[in-house]
């Protein structure tokens, strides 16, 4: 073969491989990339959501971010006001990013049908994703005949399409599925002291500055380190199961009031002096306990074996 026609085949050989790199390499992914995030309900950045609204049947959630990029923290303002579960907050973000356009049935104004005929003239369930640059609510309305997807439509416009079922499943929470449940106000790795006081008796366990613990009441004696971790293990696993927030409530009715010996504390205190005082009153339905967290105006229930962990005596630390 001619050195000409070598030279040819060898520019040739670099044009296809040049092609082959821009295609494979550069706009293959690109265009997945482009693909994937036009084919997702929402656009919003995950790290710039500064509101989350959840409306169902008439009633409405709202979170709110008051953290910063160092400390993820968010709080429920509506419909009342306490600290929600952030790493719960931080699952629901995710889930609603992930939503995605599975079939567009057209606009509405294309078809002949109104938006009851797909459950959105009343959705069964709308989220709103505020950040500071844009604002992004999801419709979700009636599931199709086959049961497999979703009618839905974005808010302020006219285009619906359907959604996978789960959609649903997933952006469908409640409000005690959101809500802060934990029975103690900070980290359990922060407890240097706590003490549980029953009936009039007291028992009171301090952390000593080489990490072993000790009874300092109603005797002063080196505490078993496992029992005691096991106890603060327990309760910092435990959580509310069902909160009361009428604005009027009475503690006393729950057991929870007054000088009633018949209730039990728990109370912490960490390094800074900080406490935080658990209250457990009157038997509640199912066998569980009313109970309350000193400071905060309502009342919730917890297990009976939160009673029954608490209820140890000195012989056994």
């Amino acid at each position: 073969m001619k050195p000409k026609n070598l030279l040819l085949l060898f520019f040739l050989f670099l044009f296809i491989v040049s092609v082959y790199v821009v295609v494979e390499r550069i706009y293959t992914p690109k265009k997945e990339a482009k693909d994937e995030v036009e084919g997702k309900v929402f656009s919003v950045d995950k790290n710039k959501i500064e509101t989350i609204r959840i409306e169902k049947e008439g009633r409405v959630i709202v979170l709110k971010n008051e953290g910063d990029d160092e400390d993820n923290r968010w709080i429920i303002t509506s419909p009342v006001k306490t600290n929600a579960d952030s790493a719960e907050v931080t699952a629901y973000i995710a889930y609603a990013l992930d939503a995605e356009r599975q079939k567009e049935i057209g606009n509405k104004s294309e078809i002949d049908a109104e938006l009851s005929d797909f459950g959105l003239k009343e959705p069964s369930l709308s989220v709103t994703l505020a950040a500071d640059d844009k604002t992004e609510t999801l419709h979700l309305g009636n599931i199709t005949p086959t049961e497999k997807f979703i009618y839905a439509k974005k808010g302020g416009d006219d285009l619906i399409f359907l959604a996978k079922k789960s959609v649903f499943s997933d952006l469908d929470i409640d409000l005690i599925a959101l809500r802060e449940r934990w029975l103690v106000a900070f980290p359990l790795k922060e407890i240097r002291e706590f003490q549980v006081e029953t009936g009039g008796n007291v028992i009171k366990v301090s952390r000593t500055s080489q990490g072993t613990w000790k009874i300092v009441e109603p005797i002063k004696f080196p505490a078993d380190k496992d029992e005691v971790q096991n106890i603060l293990n327990f309760v910092n696993d435990s959580k509310a199961l069902k909160f009361f927030d009428d604005a009027d409530i009475n503690l006393k009715e729950y057991g929870l009031g007054g000088d009633d010996n018949s209730s039990m504390t728990f109370l912490a205190i960490n390094k800074e002096g900080k406490t935080s005082m658990l209250k457990i009153g009157n038997v509640a339905d199912k066998g569980n306990f009313y109970a309350n967290i000193e400071g905060l105006p309502w009342v919730f229930t917890v297990k009976e074996a939160v009673k029954n962990r608490l209820s140890f005596s000195v012989d056994r630390l």
